[in-house]
Parts: C-alpha cells; sequence; structure tokens
C-alpha cells in the first residue's frame, strides 16, 4: 500500500488542554507529513474554558487548510468528543491520538506500517508512566470489557489507526459523557470480522493539564453504559 497516495486524518480530541495542544499538533504534523504529503489535522475542541479553542484557532491559522476545527458550545464528555472526531474525518486512514502529550507522535510510522495488513492498528503500552490510581482505572476498564465484551486485545484505550471502510460500516451509540466508545468500537469490528493488529507505543506522564478519563461521573456512567450495552447484545434488551 502505497500511503502517498492516501489521505490521512490526524483526529485529536481535547478539553482545556492549552498547555500541550501545540506542541502536540506541531508534533502531530511533522510526523504525518513524513508518511503522506495528502493529510489534515482535526481538532475537536470539547468545550474547553481555557484557551484551547483560540490556540486551535492560532494553528489555523499558520497551517491553513491542513487544519480542521470543530468546536462544541458545551463539554459533551469522552465519546461525544471522539465521535465527532470519529464521524468528521475525512481521510482513506483515520488515526485517533491524544493531546496531552502522553503520546509522541513519532510513533505514528508503527501504525503505518501495519496498517496494509489490517484494517485496524491499535495500540498497546510497553512504557507507561502513568499513576499507579490511573493504572488501576485502566486495568480493570479493560478487564471488564475483556468479560462483557470478549475482547481479547492487549490494550485499546490509548491511538488507533483504521480504514474509513471501517468507520463507514460501525455507528457509535454509547452515551456522550461515557468512556465507552473504544469498547464498542472493538466489539462491533470483531463482530464483522475487520482485522486487528497491535502496535507497543511509549506513554508519557502528562505534560500539562488535568486528566479526564479517572473523574467518578465518567466512570459511573462508564459502568452503566458497559451494562446496558452487554443486555443489549446478550439478550437485546434496550434500555433508555
Amino acid at each position: 500500500m502505497n500511503l502517498k497516495n492516501k489521505i490521512i486524518s490526524i483526529t485529536i480530541p481535547a478539553y482545556n488542554e492549552e498547555k500541550t495542544i501545540e506542541l502536540v499538533v506541531k508534533n502531530a504534523i511533522s510526523s504525518v507529513s513524513k508518511i503522506s504529503p495528502k493529510y489534515e489535522i482535526l481538532l475537536v475542541d470539547d468545550g474547553s474554558i481555557d484557551n484551547t479553542l483560540k490556540i486551535m484557532a492560532d494553528l489555523k491559522r499558520k497551517f491553513k487548510d491542513k487544519i480542521r476545527i470543530i468546536h462544541h458550545s458545551k463539554n459533551k464528555g469522552f465519546t461525544g468528543a471522539l465521535k465527532s472526531c470519529y464521524e468528521n474525518a475525512k481521510g482513506d486512514l483515520i488515526f485517533l491520538g491524544p493531546a496531552d502529550g502522553q503520546f509522541d507522535y513519532s510513533e505514528l510510522n508503527l501504525f503505518t506500517k501495519e496498517i496494509p495488513h489490517y484494517d485496524i492498528v491499535a495500540a498497546y503500552r510497553i512504557f507507561n508512566e502513568e499513576s499507579l490510581y490511573r493504572k488501576i482505572n485502566s486495568y480493570l476498564y479493560h478487564l471488564l470489557s475483556r468479560i462483557l465484551f470478549n475482547l481479547k486485545l492487549k490494550e485499546f484505550s490509548t491511538c488507533m489507526l483504521y480504514s474509513k471502510k471501517v468507520r463507514d460500516s460501525i455507528t457509535i451509540h454509547a452515551h456522550p459523557a461515557s468512556a465507552l466508545f473504544l469498547p464498542e468500537f472493538f466489539y462491533k469490528a470483531i463482530q464483522n470480522n475487520y482485522s486487528i493488529g497491535q502496535v507497543p507505543i511509549h506513554f508519557y506522564r502528562r505534560k500539562g493539564g488535568k486528566q479526564k478519563g479517572a473523574n467518578p461521573k465518567v466512570i459511573i456512567n462508564t459502568l452503566v453504559e458497559m451494562i446496558k450495552f452487554w443486555l443489549y447484545i446478550r439478550f437485546k434488551i434496550v434500555l433508555q
């Protein structure tokens, strides 16, 4: 697969990431431009109350049509931000990455080297500088996802690269304020017989801002949505 003929969308959701968003976007542009001249950076501001949106606008003025911005007037939550990335990316290949500086976009080539062989390439962490609390939270999140949805992946909560074909065939219904987007995505991908490869990445300590995924409200919403999704796929029970 000649990726120089493919449009690559780098999708980055952000909420109050004024301390990192500029460096992250520049890192992403530097990395993806070495892989393909055809790319876009899709930034989703999830109702930030700091200067994140202003910095995005400044970057847009500098890099012009290479950057697109979607702004949520109110914070929608983890899945809400990811859905905006997912539904609005225009590329043949779509990459989901963080805005907090924990991932070095120079490792994007790990994903693009594998994508000719798979429909989806997901990351797993081999070097993780997160706090013990975050590691425990992530472990339980993955454990519950494996038990309920039979997801036999090493990990799936960080970065991934997937084809437009995959996106066009999978609709995400998870509640915007939950963190169910990724378990639902991978469950449906497996049900559709899409091939999934995995690559090891380094995952660094946050460069600034606050972690949102460990918020008790997000955790509760995610547990509720996981149970509802399990009831649906197991017994076809639909709960509002």
